[in-house]
């Protein structure tokens, strides 16, 4: 969805966004907070910190809020995430994790729903908002090796990943997906996976796919965490193809960690090949609060040799709001894109809210 404001709105929601930036954010920020990610804990029976050094230590935003109108919204808003999915604590890697990459989605046992409401503010004066869902059912009977999957925008070739940018968080993909996911080989650090369903945009233009994805993780050298995740996929629209990512991560120094990530995708029928360079630094300022700084770069071969097509900076700040189900975001950035030569740049600011929706594993 698509609409236009004023930029006098955009500036000055973009103010208050600094506004909170450099005040909210490091009002309860602790420097002595390790670079990892606590273990996150079942928090439903978990009773409201009696003493202001609990609340110093709070896990989420508002575990010591005490308005009236919050707390009775949030605890509505609870009953209905238990009525949807039962409430569990799921495991992954701590980061992935607590920004719901397609790396922990993939990775999350028994059922789960995510609801994404991104909503994307430009310079131009342009709008954009949607409803992002994305659905894994665990079927009964199958020893938990097969699950239904469900999406409102396929991303299951590319994924998402942490501080998506704002034009891959509100990017033109109409086509919904119905697939089945069989869990291969378990083994730790060493996933091998099976899906096959179709995408649609409608009833009649249907595209069904195949995909094999293999997740392997090294030990770790130096300091350094890698992992690589492959999938060979075919579709009938788009034809075979191969996407591969690189992760490496290396923790800085308290409470910073470095990431590498790099993506790439090879579509047969063109044929040519995209990529994507990113950048990040995690600043991990409390249980609850992380600051991610990234920059990036994207090209593509369609020219016949390796081409620039976009670059850019972002700043995200991603907050725990509640318990282990609602997040936030807030991401200012900026774009150079190959579209008007690399010229005027483009500024947004991103918004979002994430819900989790959890089945409660037996």
């Amino acid at each position: 969805m698509h609409i236009h404001v004023k930029r006098s709105i955009i500036a000055a929601l973009s103010i208050c966004s600094c506004a909170i930036f450099t005040s909210a954010v490091y009002a309860q920020s602790s420097p002595s907070q390790s670079n990892q990610l606590p273990p996150t804990v079942d928090t439903v029976n978990k009773t409201q910190p009696a003493s202001i050094e609990q609340c110093q230590t709070k896990s989420y935003l508002f575990e010591c809020e005490h308005d009236n109108l919050i707390t009775d919204t949030l605890k509505h808003l609870e009953g209905f995430q238990i009525w949807l999915g039962g409430y569990v604590q799921n495991t992954g890697e701590g980061i992935d994790t607590y920004f719901g990459s397609t790396d922990s989605f993939d990775l999350a046992q028994g059922s789960r729903l995510d609801i994404m409401l991104p909503m994307v503010l430009h310079d131009s004066g342009k709008v954009e908002f949607q409803l992002r869902t994305r659905a894994k059912i665990a079927l009964p009977k199958t020893r938990r090796s097969w699950h239904l999957l469900v999406s409102s925008q396929d991303s299951g070739i590319t994924g998402t990943t942490n501080n998506e940018l704002a034009n891959e968080l509100v990017a033109e993909n109409n086509q919904a997906s119905l697939g089945l996911q069989a869990l291969i080989d378990g083994t730790k650090n060493n996933e091998i996976s099976f899906d096959f369903g179709v995408k649609f945009a409608n009833v009649i233009n249907l595209n069904p796919y195949v995909r094999i994805k293999k997740r392997f993780e090294w030990k770790p050298v130096s300091g350094w965490n890698n992992r690589m995740i492959n999938t060979l996929f075919w579709e009938r629209v788009d034809g075979p193809g191969f996407n591969t990512k690189v992760v490496l991560d290396k923790p800085i120094s308290e409470p910073y960690l470095f990431r590498s990530q790099t993506e790439g995708t090879w579509w047969q029928d063109e044929p040519y090949y995209d990529i994507t360079q990113r950048l990040l630094v995690y600043q991990i300022l409390n249980s609850h609060r992380v600051l991610t700084y990234q920059t990036w770069t994207r090209g593509d071969s369609l020219s016949g040799r390796l081409k620039n097509t976009a670059y850019g900076v972002n700043v995200n700040w991603r907050e725990r709001a509640y318990k282990n189900w609602l997040y936030f975001d807030v991401q200012p950035g900026v774009e150079w894109s190959d579209e008007n030569n690399f010229g005027r740049p483009d500024i947004t600011l991103t918004l979002m809210l994430e819900m989790r929706f959890f089945k409660k594993r037996k």
